[in-house]
């Protein structure tokens, strides 16, 4: 099983996948070589029954698609995927109003 972790627009109750704006976001993050050796001490305390070694089993992270919906994002595989800035940096940049709207709303969420 693979985890998604994503930065997105805010998030209002009652809003459907496909509304939700991923900013940046991955697939499966915990196989990370810089988080790896976080997860084996976490694995080691919580679970020591499990071989720490099966961290270095699973699969390559696999970057989400930012600027597209959460809802498109579930349909991603390591060969569809490649390095996308973020909407923070698109908006930077001077995007389109939507990708700013989207930035702006990464900004709030993470100040709560």
């Amino acid at each position: 099983m693979q985890v998604d972790i994503a930065f997105t627009d805010l998030y209002a109750p009652g809003m459907r996948a496909h509304q939700v704006i991923v900013g940046w976001g991955e697939r499966g993050r915990i196989a990370k070589a810089a988080i790896k050796p976080r997860i084996k001490l976490v694995l080691a305390r919580i679970a020591p029954w499990i071989d720490p070694g099966a961290v270095d089993s699973l699969p390559a992270p696999i970057l989400m698609r930012g600027g597209v919906s959460w809802d498109a994002n579930l349909a991603i595989s390591a060969a569809s995927t490649f390095a996308q800035p973020s909407s923070l940096r698109i908006a930077v940049a001077g995007a389109p109003a939507r990708a700013r709207a989207g930035a702006e709303g990464l900004k709030l969420r993470a100040h709560r």
